[in-house]
């Protein structure tokens, strides 16, 4: 299977692997030309690009297409999988593992059972056992998630450093820029992680979407910075961009998406040449 030497050619993940819809289980439907389409730019720019894979989507009661359980078996090496848990949701809401609004907290045998699940579905279906874990909508409890994560093997914990509040909110409120803030897992190695900006429902992507991923990859300045990641400071380094499974459905977007991994790939040897 997919070694972990292999992160250092990681610069872009996609999340929400598996949906057969844009919102998981409604709307727009999602079959396995997005999948394709990221092999072939995976092999356009010799990258990895794992796909974190909700489990719970893949169950074999579930599944929405087995063509993409192929795929990415067979193209581990491009392709590997990363866990994005068992249902993506608790209790109606779009995060599994913590909730960004509601101060109840999801008891920990609830994210142990899922955690556990999720594993033994990707290797029911011959994926193997995921190294990495993203939690979706990146919310996750210190202490709790990523030491659960690491009793059952994962090496990693891939999240944001902060998850910003709505803009709207955020304009009326300044000094409220993030719902919440993280620092590294004390349990398990930890990848920083940003967007490119492109929202995780936007299946057709232009030319105006590749400049504004451009200011969000690398901020030309300090005031677009600020716009873009609501700190006069650069957050640090991040291991990987990510985008979503949604963003690659569209054959002629393919154009524009080279020219963000161009860009990314970039970005990266830059700051290698920095270090």
């Amino acid at each position: 299977m997919w070694a972990m030497n292999k992160l250092v050619n990681i610069v872009l993940v996609v999340d929400d692997g598996g949906f057969p819809f844009s919102n998981g289980d409604y709307g727009n439907s999602i079959d396995i030309e997005p999948y394709e389409h990221l092999l072939e730019l995976a092999k356009m720019y010799s990258t990895v690009i794992p796909i974190d894979i909700t489990a719970g989507y893949l169950d074999i009661d579930r599944i929405s297409n087995p063509k993409i359980v192929k795929l990415l078996r067979e193209n581990t090496d491009s392709l590997p999988v990363w866990n994005h848990g068992l249902t993506h949701s608790f209790k109606g809401l779009p995060t599994e593992f913590l909730f960004y609004d509601s101060p109840e907290k999801i008891p920990e045998s609830i994210q142990q059972e899922h955690l556990e699940l999720s594993q033994k579905i990707f290797e029911y279906l011959e994926l193997g056992r995921p190294a990495v874990f993203v939690p979706p909508g990146n919310a996750w409890e210190a202490g709790v998630t990523d030491r659960i994560a690491k009793n059952l093997g994962f090496k990693a914990i891939a999240v944001r450093q902060f998850e910003k509040t709505p803009l709207k909110q955020w304009i009326c409120a300044l000094g409220k820029a993030y719902k919440q803030v993280w620092k590294k897992s004390e349990y398990i190695d930890t990848y920083w992680r940003l967007g490119v900006g492109v929202s995780s429902l936007k299946r057709r992507i232009n030319k105006y979407d590749v400049w504004k991923s451009f200011k969000y990859i690398q901020p030309p300045n300090r005031l677009v910075n600020y716009a873009v990641n609501r700190s006069w400071k650069r957050p640090q380094a991040p291991h990987h961009f990510f985008a979503h499974i949604q963003n690659f459905c569209n054959t002629g977007s393919i154009k524009h998406w080279s020219n963000i991994i161009k860009k990314l790939v970039q970005s990266q040897k830059e700051r290698r040449f920095e270090k």
